[in-house]
């Protein structure tokens, strides 16, 4: 599921850095399609974005801490044993 997921989102990131290449304009970070690959921009997405914010959450909400941030930690893994030409 994590995988389709993220394949539809770089698709979409993909398709805005095509139209900024078109329009001459700097490609955003994640939507070049010649230099971003799909498990090293999962790892990082949850390493600095997600991960801190849920265990943020969780210190408030502590179902958040004991259900969702393990799942985040096990997607975590997931893209850390992935190789980024799968």
């Amino acid at each position: 599921v994590a995988k389709y997921w993220a394949d539809c989102a770089l698709s979409e990131f993909f398709a805005q850095g095509d139209l900024e290449a078109e329009k001459g304009l700097p490609i955003s970070p994640l939507c070049d399609r010649n230099s971003t690959d799909l498990a090293s921009s999962q790892r990082d997405f949850i390493r600095y974005i997600v991960l801190p914010a849920f265990e943020v959450l969780g210190s408030i909400i502590l179902d958040v801490e004991r259900v969702v941030v393990p799942q985040i930690v096990q997607n975590l893994e997931y893209w850390e044993n992935i190789s980024d030409d799968k």
